[in-house]
């Protein structure tokens, strides 16, 4: 299994960063994990389209704006060309439905995570682009498990303001997990990562940034925290504020869990397993 950065800031990307993305190759398929503003760029659109399954984290658009400014028109070129065969599979989480935001408790904790109406909108969005895309789209729940050749993709709930997920994929050698937007309280992520190869966290924030209300992402301490207590062979840190030097987050995380590093565009990395029957990259 490898596994490409194409994108690791939010919420605009600029001249060398670009939002969340990060392509895995296994065997002859390719999952792509988000998708946002600049993160195609990356992509060679003439052979990272074939066998592609994109999986969509949650409806905010600076984790799939991409779908819609790049992928979907492209693989309608390149399907009417010849030159792809197979329509692109898209899996977006079942948007909410819920619009009583004061009394709504989820299924997974006593958490209301203001469920608001707008994911809607992304949802009908992404499932009406019209012929000039080849997609198929799908959704996907929580206890969705969906098979990609020998890799399997399963999920967890995030606490966040809108419905939101953490994903794994695993082949039964090696596995990764990728956290997507998500606060600290009730996220399932240490458990969802435990003992894997990879951890690919959002780390928003640091010590003091956030002026305001931050209940939907973590800081790079808190990232810290899960993987202290999840244990993944490596920490990639990721969702940085772009203006922000990256080694900024790193000296945030390093006294609490030294094996990490920050998520850079294009950097690849291959994961393999241990011969003690552990994994490891």
């Amino acid at each position: 299994m490898e596994v490409k950065v194409l994108g690791s800031v939010s919420p605009y990307c600029n001249s060398s960063k670009n939002g969340p993305g990060f392509l895995v190759t296994s065997g002859n398929n390719k999952i792509l994990l988000d998708c946002g503003p600049g993160s195609t760029r990356l992509m060679n659109m003439e052979t990272d389209l074939q066998n592609l399954t994109i999986i969509i984290s949650h409806l905010h658009r600076d984790h799939y704006s991409d779908i819609i400014s790049s992928i979907a028109y492209t693989s309608y070129v390149h399907h009417n060309l010849g030159l792809l065969e197979n329509k692109i599979k898209v899996y977006i989480p079942e948007p909410d439905y819920y619009t009583d935001h004061e009394n709504y408790t989820n299924q997974y904790g006593q958490y209301d995570y203001r469920l608001v109406d707008k994911p809607i909108l992304d949802y009908q969005l992404l499932t009406n682009l019209g012929e000039e895309s080849y997609l198929e789209v799908s959704t996907y729940r929580t206890d969705s498990k969906i098979k990609i050749g020998d890799v399997t993709a399963t999920f967890a709930y995030n606490p966040h303001n809108i419905k939101s997920h953490s994903i794994k994929l695993s082949d039964g050698e090696v596995s990764l997990v990728y956290s997507g937007d998500t606060g600290y309280q009730y996220n399932k992520i240490e458990r969802l990562s435990s003992c894997t190869n990879l951890l690919i966290c959002e780390s928003t924030f640091l010590r003091g940034q956030s002026k305001g209300q931050n209940d939907y992402h973590l800081y790079a301490h808190e990232a810290a925290k899960i993987a202290s207590i999840a244990k993944p062979d490596l920490l990639m840190l990721t969702h940085f504020w772009p203006t922000i030097d990256k080694e900024d987050y790193l000296k945030e995380v390093l006294p609490i869990f030294p094996n990490t590093i920050v998520a850079e565009e294009g950097h690849i990395l291959k994961l393999t397993p241990r011969k003690n029957g552990s994994n490891k990259i």
